[in-house]
């Protein structure tokens, strides 16, 4: 009888498919596979036509063979079994099957066992070159990323290799648990170990929750998720322009517009070298070796880009398109990731022109829309995890390279970075100064030293006049700022934008309307509030800015850590400007006023710029520019806000409320500009009792986190931030205005934070 003990199982139901190499595995099993412990059972369908050139002589030289002979006992069939060492047949009935629990328990076992196998494959750092940064990205970039057949290994490459074949894009897709991410990370790590950062430049975009490409940026962090803390840039992979986790479809859309812009960048470069340049090998040719270096664009689960049929999907299928018919030319590559190619909103021609396809475990419906016709089949050859197709031909039938990828876990990774750290520090390399990484990490809120600008304003060595910083802010981006010397206009940055480099900004000028409105929960808006305030006190020289704060915050909840955000705002950046600050309860020994007194306050200065417009209405010299921070929250916070009862029975505004309307419309042309934050619409309605629309006409910049479906639209005029996930929010900086900036919120400030750029403004002279 066949052993009962064995390592693995291998099943093959022998027809027509994979004769080949997979007859030539077979029989080197049969053979030699006992003297491994490695059994096998064969099951042979002797009703189907047997493959042409299949000898069946070789199961009797190298099995046991059990058939049935046609005959029965007490109605159970007897079964001929014969030894190839002994020629005598034997005849025997089988025993009965186990009962269905007892069935259903074994399968248990062995799908747990098999499980539980270790693929049989090699770890990445058996793949290294032999000497890091070696290669020459002239014609093409290739790295070793697995194991192909018993000794050969499998390379991933792309540009045009020596034979003068050339494959320029890819595309990746498998199944949950295939070894998609494998693969990448080999890609990532073995072309980051053959070329310098100058022969290769790699984007890094991650579209699913999780942090596959953490380790490129923070190899120490690694996988870990857990932490709050920034991560460190210090050691990420020198080769990356961009690495995001989490990203959103409009960061990615920003991405991939800047890399569209290298087409031009490239060919004004070339024409100003020769007219007869049309690649890349070309013009290092020509100009003695000078490096253009290919580019690599790395995006897994790239269908989220196209998860609603909207301008964004339009736009990338412009530029998928424009880089999969251009980028041979130009060393533009694109790999693109995915568990499956049925994708919605995918212009279907972008994957005609991508040569390489990359396939794992996968069914055969969805192999369908990745292989060839007629090459369908292949996909029963992945038989575990970490087996890949790997086809350079457009997936045509006898193109196949069937190979397993490298064991790339977390600790290969690891491993792999330090190896090019190592090389990194004895080369000497650094990134230019003007070319620094860019991060966009979607689970965590945006720190305010990582707003550039903002650090150029804040450590300038003078106060810059108001017309200086204009000439700042307008490096940041194409788009020139409508600014006016004579508004007095004031820059207040918000977040993240969804933009390459780029943040999210609000410019408040001496004009009607120029007030802020923040809507959503407690702890995002203290985030946003917290670097309006401290982007304002770097735009404006000592005492010709005054913060007039009530915050309504509850200190005692222990877990609103952001309550005290305004006192280390004033007590960091007292010294220069004025900064008064009220709660619900006026505290003598704190220097916090009660709410109420303050709104009366600022209403006394409201009337007194009123009547100096009077009594000259060419004036514009109102004294400094104030900003009114009204954080309420909710009308519950304070009484004084909440709406009363008219002769008649309607619902009134409140006095306190009135003198807050009145300073919305009129204050910010008189220099008070009004920031109010309430957590809801609903909020916004009673304090102005039910004049919504005609109290929110005067704030023309607003901002909003995730909201119900009308507040989305009353406030925006269309529902998009009810889709608003976490740390997310919108901008619009008009009233009239149809365009939303998406971006993601400030980490509410520390108080070290604030004390670093009050140290800058001390340095000022």
């Amino acid at each position: 009888m066949l052993p009962n003990t064995f390592c693995q199982q291998i099943l093959f139901g022998i027809n027509q498919r994979y004769i080949g190499k997979s007859f030539e595995y077979l029989n080197s099993l049969l053979v030699n596979g006992s003297k491994a412990g490695v059994y096998t059972i064969i099951h042979i369908d002797e009703t189907l036509e047997k493959p042409r050139n299949f000898n069946y002589d070789l199961f009797k030289a190298n099995c046991q063979i059990l058939r049935p002979s046609g005959s029965f006992h007490e109605g159970e069939p007897i079964f001929a079994y014969e030894s190839p060492e002994a020629p005598i047949i034997c005849y025997a009935t089988l025993d009965k099957p186990p009962e269905n629990d007892r069935f259903n328990q074994l399968t248990a076992m062995i799908t747990k066992a098999c499980g539980e196998v270790k693929v049989d494959t090699v770890p990445f750092s058996q793949l290294y070159p032999e000497t890091l940064w070696t290669g020459d990205s002239r014609a093409e970039i290739r790295a070793a990323i697995g194991v192909a057949g018993a000794r050969e290994k499998l390379e991933f490459w792309l540009g045009e290799n020596s034979k003068g074949l050339g494959v320029y894009q890819s595309l990746l897709f498998g199944k949950p648990g295939a070894g998609k991410s494998y693969t990448l990370h080999g890609i990532i790590n073995g072309l980051a170990m053959n070329y310098p950062p100058d022969e290769l430049e790699m984007y890094l975009l991650d579209f699913k929750e999780g942090v596959e490409f953490q380790v490129y940026v923070d190899p120490e962090r690694g996988d870990d998720s857990g932490s709050r803390d920034e991560l460190d840039v210090s050691k990420a992979l020198p080769h990356a322009k961009v690495i995001s986790i989490e990203s959103d479809r409009e960061f990615g859309l920003s991405v991939l517009r800047k890399i569209n812009e290298q087409f031009k960048i490239r060919s004004d470069e070339w024409k100003s070298v020769s007219n007869d340049i049309v690649k890349v090998a070309d013009y290092r040719n020509k100009t003695n070796g000078k490096k253009m270096p290919r580019i690599l664009i790395v995006i897994d689960e790239f269908q989220v880009l196209f998860e609603d049929n909207d301008s964004i999907s339009a736009e990338i299928n412009q530029i998928f398109d424009s880089i999969v018919r251009k980028g041979r030319a130009f060393g533009i590559h694109l790999l693109l990731a995915s568990q499956s190619p049925n994708i919605k909103n995918v212009t279907r021609s972008v994957y005609d022109f991508i040569e390489l396809r990359m396939a794992m475990q996968m069914n055969q419906n969805v192999a369908a829309q990745i292989l060839a016709e007629g090459n369908t089949d292949a996909v029963e050859l992945l038989d575990r995890p970490g087996r890949i197709i790997y086809n350079s031909d457009f997936g045509r039938k006898g193109s196949n390279e069937i190979g397993q990828v490298a064991d790339a876990s977390t600790g290969e990774r690891k491993k792999a970075l330090k190896k090019i750290q190592e090389i990194t520090k004895s080369t000497g390399y650094q990134r230019p100064p003007t070319d620094q990484l860019v991060v966009f990490d979607g689970r965590h809120p945006t720190r305010l030293q990582n707003n550039g600008l903002l650090t150029v304003l804040a450590s300038a060595n003078n106060w810059l006049p108001v017309a200086d910083i204009k000439d700042v802010i307008d490096k940041d981006t194409d788009e020139k700022t409508n600014w006016r010397v004579r508004d007095f206009p004031s820059v207040a940055w918000t977040g993240e934008a969804m933009r390459i480099g780029y943040h999210s900004r609000a410019i408040f000028r001496h004009r009607s309307c120029s007030n802020m409105i923040l809507v959503g929960n407690e702890e995002n808006i203290f985030g946003i509030l917290g670097g309006v305030m401290t982007s304002l006190v770097c735009c404006h020289q000592p005492q010709k800015a005054e913060f007039q704060i009530i915050d309504l915050s509850d200190e005692e909840d222990r877990g609103s850590y952001w309550a005290n955000m305004t006192l280390h705002f004033r007590e960091a950046f007292s010294p220069f400007y004025q900064i008064a600050i009220a709660k619900d309860v006026a505290e003598s020994d704190r220097k916090i006023s009660k709410a109420t007194t303050a709104i009366q306050n600022i209403n006394t200065e409201f009337e007194r710029r009123k009547q100096l417009r009077e009594a000259d209405p060419d004036t514009t010299n109102f004294g400094a520019s104030i900003f009114f921070v009204a954080a309420i929250g909710t009308l519950e916070r304070l009484n004084s806000l909440r709406p009363t009862v008219d002769s008649r029975g309607n619902p009134d505004m409140s006095d306190d409320a009135k003198k807050l309307l009145a300073i919305a419309s009129q204050g910010a042309e008189l220099g008070i500009h009004m920031i109010l934050w309430v957590e809801g619409m609903k909020t916004l309605n009673q304090l102005f009792a039910g004049k919504e629309k005609v109290s929110l006409s005067h704030f023309d910049l607003r901002i909003g986190l995730s909201m119900p479906v009308d507040d989305s639209r009353a406030l925006f005029g269309d529902t998009l931030a009810a889709s608003l996930k976490s740390l997310r929010a919108y901008f619009k900086d008009e009233a009239g205005s149809s365009n939303l900036e998406k971006f993601k919120p400030y980490a509410v400030p520390t108080q070290q934070e604030f004390a670093t750029y009050a140290n800058y403004l001390s340095r000022k002279t």
